[in-house]
């Protein structure tokens, strides 16, 4: 240490040329470390940053998981040197959630087009001459997917159309269809001619929904927490490592194989995802068991309502952009 504070006492900042009497820079917070050097060198710098931000991490995800809520408490008591940035976990965890989901999904669809193909299934009666009648509602664009829908016999979504056409009584449900109706229409058939774009841009939108939610969620510690006068900033990062433990454990779950017994592991994930909100509750906002568990109730319920037409305005969303 003392040998780097000789080295800096009367050096020149390179970045900005201000005089550097210490690691940093006073002026712009450049360090005095160089990159021109050997590859060696630049490789043990490399491993020693990567070790101390893993000593970080590890100690950020210790106390996460063993106590519940006190991550927060050490960032209220101005302690945060010693810990993961909380908004970094939170990008990186729900880009890994989010990321698995896409790779998952990505799977179940190409499975269902694979079992769709490989059946046989006679048309249902007078399902085709709803189609026909539905596809006079369309717009040109859409209804020329349609056409190219009903052409390919092997598509899942050509036996889906046919399966909702036959049980339409079509004169009396297209009297009922407005514009709104109509519209609708059109953008369904814009999922079923290219689903896994539809659903593409569908996780596209998602992790911008759940960012802008993440703000509403702090808004509701904050109310329901009124009477502790915490600044928001201080709820606001409660919600990002409540929402942290979430998607690491809905993307467990996402990783777990689909069979009767892994069900009730995701359902004792749940389960567990609960209680270590409720404990989180508790350890951080100091209230008793019975107020922390109707604050809690009261949380997931008006969170819920939050959530559900966030998820619509964002499946609105990607309608409404294909």
């Amino acid at each position: 240490m003392s040998e780097t504070l000789e080295r800096s006492a009367g050096a020149v900042c390179p970045n900005c040329g201000g005089p550097r009497t210490d690691r940093f820079c006073p002026r712009c917070g450049q360090n005095d470390r160089s990159y021109i050097r050997s590859l060696p060198r630049m490789v043990w710098e490399f491993l020693r940053e990567a070790f101390e931000l893993d000593s970080r991490l590890v100690r950020t995800l210790k106390l996460m998981a063993v106590r519940p809520g006190e991550l927060p408490a050490e960032f209220s008591r101005d302690r945060r040197a010693s810990y993961a940035s909380p908004v970094r976990l939170f990008l990186f965890a729900s880009l890994a959630f989010f990321f698995v989901l896409s790779l998952t999904a990505d799977l179940d669809i190409q499975d269902g087009e694979r079992i769709a193909a490989a059946r046989e299934r006679p048309d249902p009666p007078g399902a085709e001459a709803n189609v026909h009648a539905l596809r006079a509602l369309l717009p040109p664009r859409q209804a020329r997917k349609l056409d190219e829908i009903m052409a390919d016999e092997e598509r899942f979504t050509r036996t889906m159309i046919l399966a909702g056409a036959a049980n339409l009584k079509l004169d009396a449900d297209v009297q009922e269809m407005g514009t709104f109706g109509r519209f609708l229409l059109a953008q369904m058939v814009d999922v079923l001619h290219q689903p896994a774009v539809a659903f593409d841009k569908l996780l596209d939108n998602l992790p911008i929904a759940m960012f802008f939610m993440l703000p509403g969620y702090a808004l509701l510690l904050a109310f329901l927490h009124w009477r502790r006068r915490r600044y928001y900033v201080e709820h606001l990062v409660f919600g990002m490592h409540i929402h942290i433990v979430a998607f690491v454990a809905c993307t467990v779950m996402l990783l777990l194989p689909d069979d009767d017994v892994v069900e009730l592991g995701a359902t004792a994930i749940m389960l567990w995802l609960g209680a270590y909100q409720y404990m989180a509750l508790r350890r951080y906002y100091g209230d008793g068991r019975i107020v922390t568990g109707a604050k809690w109730l009261a949380l997931v319920t008006l969170y819920s309502i939050m959530l559900a037409p966030a998820l619509l305005l964002v499946m609105f969303v990607t309608l409404y952009s294909l």
